[in-house]
């Protein structure tokens, strides 16, 4: 199949695979946890 220039360019997120979920370890009552949650 060809995709017309007009479809290629409305396209906006392709997905690759599944996503995966990404987690750190931080103690509790750590300041970085913070930092994480915040930015």
């Amino acid at each position: 199949d060809t995709f017309t220039e007009d479809q290629i360019c409305q396209v906006q997120e392709i997905h690759v695979g599944k996503p995966r979920i990404v987690a750190t370890i931080v103690p509790k009552g750590s300041p970085f946890k913070k930092m994480m949650i915040y930015g």
